[in-house]
């Protein structure tokens, strides 16, 4: 049950009732959308978003922006420096921001299994970074290179290439994942910076000072660039924002640089933004089960008690391996060496609930 917000977007649900092949009883959403004026009307329904909640959040260091997931961490772009963080706000680790020769460096950042990708606003460059030492692999212009106001900045990684947004005049550019180059370009309603893909999907927010609305989180159609559903954001100014299989990870920029709209939070959020995929959509994330080592280059081991059934899916929510296990197994391990490099989503069953966990291959 949900209690639905004043004038929110939600997805009202006729459900239909199945028995899966474990057993259990599924839910399934056969109708529409529709919009709702009163503050304090129940439904029993599924939303594809919905109003913003704060799980937690950790303070940054000065003026971050861009924001991404390697499958066990957080990346994200500061003044000099691009830092790797735990997501309880420990620095593991930092490299040297490529643009750094210049007094201002801000801009999104993308994981794609195996580097990092790096959308610096002011030069309008791409860079493709090995985290490991900090090399750059690659650098490319932008789409927004050589305008009057080189203002290019979401990145996100749909497995294959790079979703790019622009947020005025607003652009959604499809790049190449190999080298950068424009695949194809839309226009959106909104410029958007923080980007992500999500199980088919691409969500963005806009900047607060832009936006008529204050902050909103959009579901973007990848095919026309047209604003499928919206909801209020709850992060002041969303700079960043990322997607670690079961939550949403959001940065929110500088009050300096960002016009006194922030309130001087510079922070890093997890935010249970109540986004569904269909990798997780009934499943829930438990400590009991382990899978390693992760990242990989080889091979994974799950280890647990009374696992029944493994599958792995791909970021398009495509099954690409299945397993069963048998003789109350507690270790069960897997050759990933035919998998192509990236991320996948590992989803165990144990006889009563699902569990899925993300694994980065490299």
């Amino acid at each position: 049950m949900k209690t639905v917000m004043n004038t929110i977007i939600v997805l009202t649900c006729i459900m239909v009732n199945n028995i899966n092949g474990h057993g259990e009883e599924e839910t399934t959403i056969v109708s529409g959308i529709n919009r709702f004026q009163d503050s304090d009307v129940t439904h029993c329904l599924k939303t594809n978003i919905y109003d913003c909640d704060t799980v937690y959040s950790f303070d940054t260091r000065p003026n971050p922006s861009g924001l991404t997931w390697d499958g066990q961490n957080l990346w994200f772009v500061g003044t000099s420096y691009i830092y790797k963080v735990s997501t309880t706000g420990m620095y593991l680790d930092s490299i040297i921001n490529p643009a750094s020769s210049r007094d201002y460096r801000n801009g999104d950042l993308v994981y794609d299994g195996m580097n990092l990708w790096y959308a610096d606003e002011e030069s309008a460059k791409l860079f493709k970074i090995n985290p490991a030492n900090g090399d750059v692999l690659q650098q490319v212009d932008l789409p927004s290179f050589g305008q009057v106001d080189q203002n290019g900045w979401g990145l996100a990684w749909d497995g294959i290439n790079i979703w790019h947004s622009q947020y005025e005049p607003p652009r959604l550019y499809k790049l190449n994942g190999t080298n950068g180059s424009v695949v194809d370009s839309l226009i959106t309603a909104s410029g958007v910076l923080g980007l992500e893909w999500i199980d088919g999907n691409l969500y963005g927010t806009n900047a607060l000072y832009r936006s008529r609305n204050g902050t909103q989180l959009y579901k973007i159609d990848s095919q026309t660039g047209a604003f499928q559903d919206s909801t209020p954001w709850c992060i002041p100014h969303s700079l960043g924002l990322t997607w670690d299989g079961s939550s949403l990870w959001n940065i929110s920029g500088s009050e300096s640089v960002y016009g006194g709209r922030t309130g001087g939070k510079q922070k890093i959020y997890r935010v249970n933004s109540g986004i569904i995929s269909s990798v997780n959509e009934h499943s829930t994330i438990d400590r009991s089960i382990e899978i390693f080592p992760n990242p990989t280059t080889a091979s994974i081991s799950v280890r647990g008690e009374n696992i029944e059934t493994i599958e792995i899916f791909n970021v398009l929510g495509e099954k690409t391996y299945t397993t069963s296990v048998y003789n109350d197994q507690t270790l069960e391990e897997i050759d990933l060496t035919a998998f192509p490099k990236g991320t996948c989503f590992v989803k165990i069953y144990d006889g009563k609930k699902t569990y899925t966990k993300i694994v980065v291959i490299q």
